[in-house]
């Protein structure tokens, strides 16, 4: 699909999401330094989610979730995978193992590679991206962070066209 290769290198995008209040889905758009006229394709690389000390330690019982995604619009109920307009989500859970001195370790950042892909990654358009973080369960604020590693490709404009009608959730 894209025309010709804009970018030579890799860039790489940080966001950070700071809950609103517990349990409350929150919502922040990552810019990418384009606008919607400039016919651009987003192609994501590699995802990378982390989590603060302080926000795994809300995680104590099995009720307790922490839900973080990349979405092409703020206006989710839930970051769910099944959602058109999720584009990767990621789920960090807490699970009983027996008596309280069991534990596991979590290697953070939990990484999503695109890489091995067709293209190399998945093709979106850059406007309109954001990150959103909800839990469960949680008594304080969750504070994540998700890395964003990605090229841009020009795009014709049929293939611009085609771009926004087959990577949004139309309904």
């Amino acid at each position: 699909m894209p025309s010709k290769v804009k970018d030579q290198y890799v860039n790489l995008v940080t966001q950070r999401v700071v809950l609103s209040a517990p349990n409350t889905l929150t919502f922040q758009r990552i810019n990418f330094g384009t606008n919607l006229f400039d016919k651009y394709g987003l192609v994501i690389h590699r995802l990378e989610y982390d989590v603060g000390r302080t926000t795994m330690d809300e995680l104590v019982a099995d009720t307790d979730v922490l839900q973080m995604g990349l979405c092409t619009s703020d206006e989710l109920t839930a970051v769910q995978i099944e959602d058109p307009d999720c584009i990767d989500a990621c789920n960090i859970l807490a699970v009983a193992d027996g008596v309280a001195a069991n534990f596991t370790l979590i290697q953070l950042p939990i990484s999503r590679d695109f890489c091995d892909f067709p293209g190399k990654g998945i093709i979106v358009s850059p406007s309109g991206i954001y990150f959103g973080v909800d839990s469960a369960g949680f008594v304080g604020v969750a504070d994540c962070v998700i890395r964003v590693y990605f090229t841009l490709v020009a795009l014709k404009d049929s293939e611009f066209i085609e771009l926004l009608q087959t990577r949004r959730g139309f309904s």
